[in-house]
């Protein structure tokens, strides 16, 4: 009973963290490809309003002279984006593998072939229903306390 159950289970496990491993390598390819000259305006009218704000705060931040086109600027943007963002989103996102909402639902999702392979012997042993929820209560509370925080420590 429980290894059927556990074996329909551990694909959705499998797939949360292959859902967020995907969500974090395209981010990274996204950052490393990076080209402001690609990014989607939503009135494109505005994208030399926003080139010529990239210049003036580029030329601030690095003390470029005024003689640097705006083409080099706005490369020198992008090696700036490409080189400084993917630290600043590690320092942001954490160094964990998943988000810990989706710790939780691996842990709930773990402990459910174990919960319904409980059922079958108590109802056999005519046990009230009461004694049941209570034995199912106790792996439901260290999915939801315990597990995720054990888990999240050790990515």
């Amino acid at each position: 009973g429980q290894y059927i159950v556990t074996s329909v289970f551990a694909p959705m496990v499998l797939a949360a963290f292959r859902g967020v491993s995907k969500e974090k390598a395209a981010v990274a390819d996204a950052i490393a490809n990076f080209s402001v000259r690609r990014c989607v305006c939503s009135h494109e009218d505005d994208r030399p309003v926003i080139y010529a704000n990239i210049t003036i705060l580029m030329r601030k931040v690095l003390e470029l002279t005024s003689d640097v086109s705006e083409e080099e600027v706005l490369e020198q943007f992008d090696i700036l984006v490409r080189n400084e963002l993917p630290q600043a989103l590690r320092a942001q996102m954490g160094r964990y593998i998943m988000p810990m909402n989706k710790v939780f639902v691996v842990c709930i999702l773990s402990f459910i072939p174990f919960s319904i392979d409980l059922i079958p012997g108590y109802l056999a042993d005519d046990r009230p229903l009461r004694d049941l929820l209570v034995r199912m209560l106790g792996p439901v509370i260290w999915a939801l306390s315990d597990a995720p925080f054990i888990i999240h420590c050790a990515q």
